[in-house]
């Protein structure tokens, strides 16, 4: 149905006229919900089921081109007549085929709103369009902010490995402080025995001074 409306589309140029533009109506077929196809005998419209008795449900169509191309509005017509919707005394829509030119309705700038019926499978085609869009649109949302959260994540892992790191040379500094000052003490400790357990009884006063400054 969306080649029907690309083909029958007026072109920019005003040198073509309208029935050089698309002289025939194309061929399509109609079936309701119960899978009973739309077809014409004897100037009636009825509805059968599709096998090989019966008869040829093909149908006219023609686009509507005065009213809005969104909503997908076409003319229907079989056997030279047109179809139509009529409201019946009751208020109730009914069918009815009347004697009419299919290209004479397309040709005329006028509604005819009265036979003028919309193509709902294009409608629904477009609504699928659309809602495949959503959901990309959605999938990639998904999709950003999964990255983002994985990169966050990893930011965080980071700072916490940069912050293990840290930790961990303070703590190799505090060792190796404590290890070099216990070092000190026992060679001030070691030189202070030499100095009272030496043999010789005369004791240098000045290196005893030292090794107190030291310890201190």
């Amino acid at each position: 149905m969306e080649d029907l409306f690309n083909a029958f589309k007026p072109t920019p140029d005003s040198s073509v006229p309208p029935t050089e533009k698309a002289e025939q109506p194309w061929q399509f077929k109609f079936w309701d919900i119960s899978n009973q196809f739309l077809s014409v005998v004897n100037n009636k419209l009825i509805a059968t089921p599709q096998n090989s008795n019966s008869p040829e449900s093909s149908f006219d169509v023609v686009p509507n081109t005065s009213l809005d191309s969104k909503r997908n509005p076409i003319f229907i017509g079989a056997n030279n007549r047109v179809l139509s919707c009529i409201k019946s005394g009751d208020g109730q829509l009914q069918l009815q085929l009347m004697e009419e030119n299919i290209m004479h309705l397309y040709e005329t700038p006028e509604n005819f709103k009265n036979f003028t019926f919309y193509s709902k499978s294009l409608q629904k085609r477009r609504r699928r369009r659309r809602r495949r869009r959503r959901r990309r649109r959605r999938r990639r949302r998904r999709r950003r902010r999964r990255r983002r959260r994985r990169r966050r994540r990893r930011r965080r892992r980071r700072r916490r490995r940069r912050r293990r790191r840290r930790r961990r040379r303070r703590r190799r500094r505090r060792r190796r402080r404590r290890r070099r000052r216990r070092r000190r003490r026992r060679s001030i400790l070691f030189e202070w025995k030499k100095v009272i357990h030496s043999d010789i009884l005369e004791v240098d006063f000045s290196r005893l001074k030292q090794i107190q400054f030291r310890a201190d």
